[in-house]
This record gives C-alpha cells, structure tokens and sequence, in this order.
C-alpha cells in the first residue's frame, strides 16, 4: 500500500517471482499439453495457460504503472538526468519489460499464431533502456526466426554479439541461421544457372514464376537469370550476401564465397538499376552484419570488397544533384545512403585505418559524394531557418550499445528546420554527422577553404612496398590471434557462469538476467560521488565526537571547581557562625 521500497531494486531475487509463479508454471502446463492426447483436456490447459499468460500481462503492466508513479521516471524520456533511486526503477523498467515481451511471445505460441507486434515492442523499450544488455537483441533475433525472417534474426543475432558482453548462445543461432541460408543460396545458384540456358525471353511475354503469371516489362538480352520479380532480386541479392559472410565466419567451404559474391553483385546492381534507394532497412541490417564479419574474421581481404561492393552503389552523386535540383524532397529519397554512409564513418571500420584497404576508385567516389552532399547541405540550409527543437535518429537509439560503433553520436544542435518534415530534418542531420564526422576521422580527406564552404579533397597515401605489407598483415593476424584467445577463455568463462545460472534453475530463454549485471550498467562516477559524501559524514562526525568529548572534560572541570567553591563558602559560613 506504501508502494515499491526504494531497496527492493537492490535484492538479488527480484526474479524469483518471475521465474516461479510465471516461467516454471508455463513450461509445466507445456509439457503437460504435449505429453496428453486428448483434445478436450488439451484445449482446457491451453485456455487456462492463456488465462495465467493474460494476468502476468496485467500484473507486469500495473507493476510499470507503479514504478513511475513512485519514482517520477518515464521511460520515454529516459535520457534526462535522474537519481540512483531513479535509475534504479529504470533498469527494473527494463527487466518488467523483457518479461512483458516473454509473456506475449508465449501467448502467440500458445494461440498458434504469427502476431509478434506485442512482444517486439516490448523487447525495444527494454533495448531503450539498457542498450548494452544482448538480452532483447537475442529475444527480437527469435521473433525473426519464428517469423521466418532470415535477415532480421541475423541482424539481430549479429547485435547481441556485438556488445560489450555478449550473449554465448547468440553465436550457435547465428550460425545455425547463416548454415540454412548456405545450403538456400546453393539451390538459387542451381535455379539461376537453370534460367540462364533458357531462350530468351521476350518483353511483354508472360510466364508463370512461383505460382504467379508475371508479364516481363524489361529486356535483358544478357543473362535471363535476372528476368524475375524485383522482390525474387532483392531475396537473392540478400541470401547471396548473407551466405558470403556465413562462409568467411565458419571458415567453411571458402571455395564458394567467390562464387556467391559474384551472384550477389549481379543481383543487386540490377535491382537498384530497377528500383531507387527508398526508406528500407536491409541496406542498414545487411551493413551491420558486414562490419562484424569484418572485425571477426581473418579473411579481410575477402569482406571488404564486399563491404566496398555494397557502399559503392550508394555514393552516386548524379542522385545527389538530381534530386536537389529537381525535388523538395531529395533528403528523404537518400535517406538509406545517407544512414549507410553515416554508420561507416562513424564505425571503428572506418578510424581505425582499415579504410586505407579500400582502392583508390573507392576513395576518390566517396570524396566526390561528400563534395556534392555538401554542396546540396549549404545551398540548402542558406535560405532556411533553425528551430530549437532537436532531432533522435533511430539507428543511433538502436545501434548505440554496439561496441564497433561506440563513438555513435546522436545531433546535438537543433537541425529541426521550419520548412522541412520531421523525416527530411532527421535525413538533413545524417548529412551533417556524415560531414563532420569524416571531417575528423577519415586521414586520406583533407580540406580546403573555399568561397562559400570546405572542400574535401583525396590525398592518396604513399604505396607500401610487399615486404611491408606482409608483415604488417602478419601483425594483424597475431593480433587477432590473441584477441581470439582472449574471447575464446571468456566465453569458456561465461558458459560456466551460465551452466552455475541452468543448475540453480534460472530461464536460460527467458529473459531473467542477473542483477549483477544489470548493475554494472549503473553510473560509476555516482557511486564515486556517494562514497565521498560518505567519507566526509564520517570525518566530520568523527570532529564532533572529539568536540563532544573535549566539552565533556571542561563540564567536569567546572564541576569540580564549583564543588570546590561551595565547600570553601560553606566553611566560611560555619566560622562566622
């Protein structure tokens, strides 16, 4: 009736309740359902299981309401300063919410059916709250598994081990995922080399494909393997990619990679030829995942072409001058180059020289897009006027946990301008962080001072000779060597605390996270502050008790001497009697 007490963030067990009253009492009515044939029993445990999910829902969702009205938080604005007390409640918001998101999932399970919106909501807000945690990028990883969502659970998957500590059993999924989508891209490359020896295929004739008459509008005389529907290109240009980058993570069947990457090329040069870049997050999921493979595996001279393949596309500057010319809206129409390019610059890929591998072609077009992006930015913003109102991008808020793109940072200056959408001031700030931030990280750009702006120009770096570049490639592979030992010894670790966690009886697919770790994520300078408030209560209450005991001393020597006076009075008075 009190509310929540400001300790009970503090105690270890807080998912006791979770894990006895709602995830063991889950599993068991589970296990029960599928040990019993018959259906009428069946049907009374899945109603009463639905029932049991249902109120957990209502009990998590009352306890959230709770939380911040005791504590005055809001998880919707959860970046503005707050107390320990307060960021406490908030990391329990996030646990409440990671449970949430269980106890629909399991709903969906228990209904059979394909509705993944509650659960993948409630799995972001946790992600909000606590980026560093891999717990929710694993939970949305299995929603795109359940939804046989391929690239989503890699992208996921790819996340959850991309922060500072990982979650062990995210790698064997990812790796079963991408093994699924090898053993798919193998039987594509038979159906396309299938189509290639057909006749040709005339436009405007008529074919069934996938259980659907599709009428050709295009000619390509070259290969027919690419007369199909734009969404049949999309699907392969991503299984070709992701199956490259499977290979080059497993080490496995290295001989095929070349192979797939030529077919991935194929496929999506053609597609955006038919299609311009829109508002779609497979550029953005599929650049993520390259940039892990880059920084996990020792075949760096395979995926950075690939890396350079994918982003080459992008910084086309006739789009560029196109659009601005022609359109209002020519920020929005980039806006997946622009998310693209901005997540590279600002990625440790990008500071940490590895940019130096990518060919002199590579360079010179991205030193062309930026001039042109900056040119549109100044002609655009001379003739606008600011607001105070700033702008939050999405990929930072998502992305911002990842190690290899922790010096993501999110617009600090108001770029909301008065005559542009909010989507078109957001695409305008990722043009400005693609700016600055290439300003500072890129050492092959430098500047010239121009009339009206800078101008980025190429300096080439001086050619290293092959001995050079041997044991500078030699160096690198001793020191991925050692970082992998390194990772090797602390997954061995974190598998041992994991199996101490299954003995004890902790959900090893729910989300019941230790609160140890939870409380890693807290302010370390916080705790500095408190324990130096404490050191200065104990010194000066130390100071008083000497006071104390110095007045003490002079009360009991006044004592004396006025004990002193009374009997010499008393005489006095005695004699004169």
């Amino acid at each position: 009736s009190s509310g929540i007490n400001a300790e009970w963030p503090l105690r270890p067990g807080e998912g006791v309740l979770w894990k006895n009253v709602f995830y063991l009492l889950i599993q068991h009515y589970r296990n029960t359902i599928a040990a019993t044939n018959s259906d009428s029993i069946k049907a009374t445990l899945s109603q009463q299981l639905e029932d049991h999910i249902a109120e957990g829902i209502s009990f998590y969702n009352m306890l959230v309401r709770q939380l911040q009205k005791r504590y005055k938080v809001n998880y919707k604005h959860h970046t503005q300063g707050h107390n320990r007390s307060q960021v406490l409640a908030l990391l329990l918001l996030h646990k409440l919410f990671l449970w949430i998101g269980d106890l629909y999932r399991y709903l969906s399970q228990t209904r059979d059916t394909e509705e993944w919106g509650q659960a993948r909501n409630f799995y972001l807000l946790a992600q909000t709250l606590a980026p560093r945690n891999p717990r929710p990028y694993h939970q949305l990883a299995l929603l795109g598994k359940y939804a046989h969502r391929r690239l989503h659970a890699v992208y996921y998957f790819t996340l959850s081990l991309m922060v500072r500590n990982p979650f062990t059993q995210s790698k064997e999924m990812l790796y079963s995922v991408l093994a699924e989508l090898r053993r798919k891209a193998v039987l594509l490359a038979k159906r396309d080399a299938e189509r290639s020896k057909r006749n040709l295929i005339l436009p405007g004739s008529k074919e069934v494909y996938s259980n659907k008459v599709v009428e050709w509008i295009f000619e390509n005389a070259g290969d027919q393997s690419l007369n199909i529907p734009q969404s049949d290109l999309r699907k392969r240009f991503v299984v070709y990619l992701l199956s490259c980058l499977g290979g080059l993570l497993s080490n496995i069947d290295l001989d095929r990679v070349g192979e797939e990457f030529r077919y991935f090329n194929k496929f999506y040069l053609h597609y955006l030829k038919l299609v311009e870049y829109h508002q779609d997050e497979v550029y953005q999921q599929l650049f993520v995942v390259l940039l892990y493979t880059i920084h996990n595996t020792l075949h760096t001279d395979q995926s950075i072409p690939m890396l350079e393949a994918f982003l080459t596309p992008a910084l086309d500057v006739k789009r560029i001058t196109n659009y601005c010319d022609e359109e209002a809206d020519w920020l929005c129409k980039l806006h997946s180059p622009l998310s693209m390019i901005m997540l590279f610059a600002q990625s440790q890929i990008a500071s940490s020289g590895v940019i130096e591998q990518f060919t002199p072609h590579f360079q010179r077009s991205l030193v062309s897009w930026l001039n042109a992006l900056q040119a549109c930015i100044y002609k655009y913003r001379k003739y606008t006027d600011f607001t105070e109102e700033s702008v939050v991008l999405k990929e930072i808020t998502l992305l911002r946990g990842v190690e290899l793109l922790s010096s993501l940072q999110n617009i600090t200056k108001p770029f909301y301008l008065s005559n542009l959408t909010r989507e078109q001031s957001e695409d305008l700030g990722r043009a400005v962080l693609v700016i600055s931030t290439f300003e500072n990280l890129c050492p092959t750009l430098s500047f010239m001072e121009c009339a009206d702006d800078r101008v980025f120009t190429y300096t080439h770096p001086v050619p290293l000779s092959e001995e050079t570049k041997e044991e500078e490639k030699k160096e690198k592979e001793e020191e991925r060597e050692e970082e992998r030992k390194d990772e090797d010894l602390s997954s061995k670790r974190r598998e041992e605390e994991r199996k101490e966690r299954v003995e004890e009886g902790s959900d090893s697919d729910g989300p019941d996270i230790e609160i140890l770790s939870v409380m890693r994520i807290t302010d370390n300078a916080e705790e500095e502050k408190e324990n130096i408030v404490e050191e200065k209560e104990d010194s000066e209450m130390s100071e008083l008790k000497e006071k104390k005991e110095q007045l003490l001393q002079t009360l009991q020597k006044k004592q004396t001497k006025s004990d002193e006076v009374k009997a010499a009075v008393k005489m006095i008075q005695g004699m004169r009697i």
